[in-house]
């Protein structure tokens, strides 16, 4: 089934680019045996699709994670660990595609339109603007060959530094997925939680990577359609010249968050959460 593991990334980003968004691959396989490699594979793989759910055919043999022991369950475990830290950037894209269109999951061709190396790229994907995915879809492999487009990449594990429009090879052992974050990038990172539900969230974390950026933030309540009325928060954070800022810059919802952190890679003086300003260092 390892052919049906690398179906999903062109599948995916298409289906994305027709306007259907929502949409995610059975994890592990579907009509056959999957393996310990496949299963493990798959969910790093498929940890950033808009719809994740491990999925078998009757008459297969179970998929669970559990089934398959050590050290699949470990990394099984990581990576959807991971994927609830990524829940309030994956929020801000979904918020994102219902107002614009533009999908969560992205070829490269979309923000590299002019770089004909990514005109049929398949075996990467961008998750928004600026984090690249390069998963592992052949068996026994733990290097691989990707391709950085234009700019310069830090990779998400070590934050090495590429230069952009270049191919490098990477190390990518079983329980590894290559990720490379475009330098001056904010990202959210949300709490280590085992669901959406487990704790009110009143703290929010960005994470840096470079020595500045900008993003937008959106926050509602997550359960209904009142945000269409404007029961919404939009948050503006900004790192620039040893300066950090918080802004609220729309306010249509009563809970905000009671604490907002930056993680840097440097010292940073200034501090501003809605115009007040206080000296930080980190």
């Amino acid at each position: 089934m390892w052919p049906h593991l690398q179906m999903m990334i062109p599948q995916l980003c298409n289906l994305g680019l027709s306007g259907f968004s929502f949409a995610g691959t059975d994890i592990g396989g579907f009509g056959s045996d999957t393996t310990p490699e496949l299963l493990t594979r798959w969910i790093e793989a498929a940890i950033f699709s808009p719809l994740l759910r491990n999925h078998a055919a009757l008459g297969t043999r179970s998929q669970e994670p559990w089934v398959f022991g050590e050290p699949t369950l470990s990394i099984y475990r990581k990576y959807l660990k991971l994927r609830y830290r990524f829940i309030p950037y994956l929020y801000d894209l979904f918020a994102n595609e219902a107002k614009t269109g533009l999908p969560v999951m992205r070829p490269l061709v979309l923000n590299y339109e002019n770089d004909p190396r990514v005109h049929n790229l398949n075996d990467e994907f961008m998750v928004g603007d600026n984090l690249l995915v390069a998963p592992i879809v052949q068996p026994s492999q733990t290097k691989r060959l990707v391709y950085l487009p234009a700019g310069t990449w830090v990779d998400f594990w070590n934050h090495t530094e590429y230069a952009g429009q270049q191919d490098i090879v990477v190390d990518a052992p079983l329980d590894k997925l290559p990720m490379f974050v475009k330098q001056n990038t904010l990202l959210p990172w949300g709490p280590a939680v085992n669901h959406v539900a487990e704790a009110p969230l009143t703290r929010m974390t960005f994470k840096l990577f470079g020595d500045h950026g900008t993003y937008q933030h959106y926050q509602d309540n997550g359960t209904d359609f009142k945000y269409q009325d404007g029961e919404w928060n939009g948050y503006t954070v900004e790192v620039k010249d040893n300066h950090v800022s918080v802004e609220l810059s729309h306010h249509g919802f009563a809970p905000v968050y009671q604490q907002v952190d930056v993680q840097l890679e440097n010292n940073i003086q200034n501090f501003v959460y809605n115009k007040a300003t206080e000296t930080y260092n980190h």
